[in-house]
């Protein structure tokens, strides 16, 4: 399990320093319910970015926190 979580770690890693984005700010996400957010919008606020899964059965996972 610890591996698994440390080539996530890694794929995500590679794929933030392949695109050509500079920082977070650079970024459009979509929120949970569709609509685009930039994030230029947070810029000069404190900002804590945890990843959730808001699908826990697509990803196969038997417990959903």
């Amino acid at each position: 399990m610890k591996q698994m979580k440390t080539l996530l770690v890694l794929a995500i890693l590679a794929l933030f320093t392949s695109v050509s984005a500079q920082t977070i700010y650079d970024y459009k996400v979509n929120d949970i319910e569709g609509k685009v957010f930039d994030m230029a919008t947070l810029k000069g606020k404190k900002v804590l970015i945890v990843n959730t899964a808001s699908k826990c059965d697509n990803l196969g996972l038997q417990i959903c926190i």
